[in-house]
């Protein structure tokens, strides 16, 4: 095998190498986008969980004041 030969079989093995590699690269970079997707989803549940959750708390408080209104106007009526 001649020079000129070998350097065309080392230069297509660095060119697959480096497809390799920028196929690879493309997969990290998918599977990191992946999860920071998951995890502004789960952010985003989370959220929503918890401002139902205040919602009801807060729907709560005032029916217990509406409770408390009303016991205070029976207890005081004749």
């Amino acid at each position: 095998m001649d020079i000129c030969q070998h350097g065309k079989r080392v230069e297509s093995k660095l060119f697959d190498m480096h497809e390799n590699l920028k196929n690879e690269r493309a997969q990290i970079g998918t599977t990191i986008s992946n999860e920071i997707l998951k995890c502004k989803l789960e952010v985003a549940e989370y959220k929503a969980k918890m401002e139902v959750a205040s919602l009801n708390f807060e729907m709560q408080l005032q029916m217990q004041k509406n409770n408390s209104i009303q016991k205070r106007r029976s207890i005081g009526s004749p």
